[in-house]
């Protein structure tokens, strides 16, 4: 159960990393020319 509980929890903080790196991607894509002016 431990095991699983450990795969479960990294898979999760996985696909947090992604989705927050995604989301920075996306607002770098959008606002990134606003940025440099």
């Amino acid at each position: 159960f431990v095991y699983w509980a450990m795969g479960h929890a990294a898979a999760m903080s996985v696909l947090l990393f992604i989705a927050i790196l995604f989301m920075t991607l996306i607002q770098f894509r959008y606002f990134g020319g606003s940025y440099k002016g």
